[in-house]
């Protein structure tokens, strides 16, 4: 574990950060608010630092690699994520959002 504060820490490779700012800028152009979003984005972050076994659906494990993959969403973006709870490490591998941009 990394630390008494956030048990896990949340991984974005640049790809996936890019993919987020995409999304939240074509869903601002659908009407959303910009703090409403960024406070799904914080919650969704926040979440998984603390809790992300119990935050969101298990969908399936990969035992060979040790990884917990799983989908949770705050409307309207949702992130598919892997667990790796050993070393403390949550991946997140796409977003998405509803309604789709």
């Amino acid at each position: 574990m990394n630390d008494e504060e956030h048990p896990y820490r949340v991984v974005y490779s640049e790809a996936i950060r890019a993919d987020i700012r995409r999304i939240v800028a074509l869903l601002a152009q659908k009407g959303f608010s910009k703090p409403d979003l960024a406070a799904c984005l914080h919650r969704l972050d926040s979440q998984l630092r603390e809790i992300p076994e119990e935050f969101g659906e298990d969908h399936f494990h990969l035992r060979k690699a040790g990884l917990v993959v799983g989908y949770c969403f705050v409307e309207p973006i949702g992130f598919e994520y892997g667990i790796h709870e050993q070393e403390g490490i949550v991946f997140i591998q796409r977003v998405a959002s509803s309604p789709p941009v």
